[in-house]
């Protein structure tokens, strides 16, 4: 009677082990997992996430850019490389960036600005109307597709072309049958970058469950051994 109390005892201390382990091991794993496999720790992360966030909020309003400013292109550019090195380095995701829209609509206006500014160096290859002839078709139609780029796909108006557009326009009267570019196609959004998963949590899970089984496994067979004795 004293054995079958001392391996009852000893099968209770075993289930409770694996459920304890099943329990707590996956963050300890996950812990383990960021300081040595993905080589950082918490602390850096939280470094280059607020790095990334504070970029953001330092950006001007998007709606108050009006004119090309090299200054406002090199500051979104640098936003978005923080961001990136904080997804990249440190599994960053989107939740953790909440000024993440803004940073995504000055990239809408940085690209803009870059469409118009296209757009009027292209116009301005143009020559003068009565100086046009069949050999400039191409320059026209080249300068029409980017001007289209630059008014549906960012908003362009004919003001942020200025006095261009009416070159282009009168560019566009000399010239018969002139093929009409392609639509514009929309830029597509940024997509967060995926995280590949790690397999350590599910290691310790399986592990977790293999000892409960055998705890489970032991018990069943005690209970065996004393109906076949009574």
């Amino acid at each position: 009677m004293e054995k079958l109390v001392r391996y009852g005892f000893i099968l209770v201390v075993v289930s409770l082990i694996g459920f304890t382990i099943l329990s707590l091991t996956p963050r300890v794993s996950y812990a383990n997992i960021v300081e040595s496999e993905l080589g950082y720790t918490p602390a850096e992360k939280a470094a280059a996430i607020a790095a990334a966030n504070n970029a953001i909020r330092r950006l001007p309003d998007p709606a108050i850019i009006v004119a090309y400013e090299q200054a406002y292109i090199d500051e979104v550019a640098r936003a978005f490389a923080l961001v990136q090195q904080a997804r990249e380095e440190f599994h960053a995701q989107d939740a953790d960036f909440p000024d993440l829209a803004k940073l995504y609509k000055a990239e809408h206006r940085v690209f803009g600005m870059l469409a118009i500014r296209d757009a009027q160096l292209a116009i301005d290859k143009i020559p003068p109307a009565d100086q046009i002839t069949e050999e400039h078709w191409p320059l026209i139609i080249e300068a029409r597709r980017l001007t289209r780029i630059a008014m549906e796909v960012y908003g362009a108006t004919e003001f942020d072309l200025c006095w261009r557009y009416d070159r282009l326009k009168a560019a566009e009267e000399k010239v018969e049958d002139v093929p009409e570019p392609e639509p514009p196609k929309p830029k597509p959004e940024p997509r967060p970058i995926p995280i590949p998963p790690t397999g350590g949590g599910l290691l310790s899970v399986f592990a977790g469950l293999a000892l409960c089984a055998a705890g489970t496994v032991l018990i069943w067979r005690r209970k065996l051994l004393r109906r076949g004795k009574h």
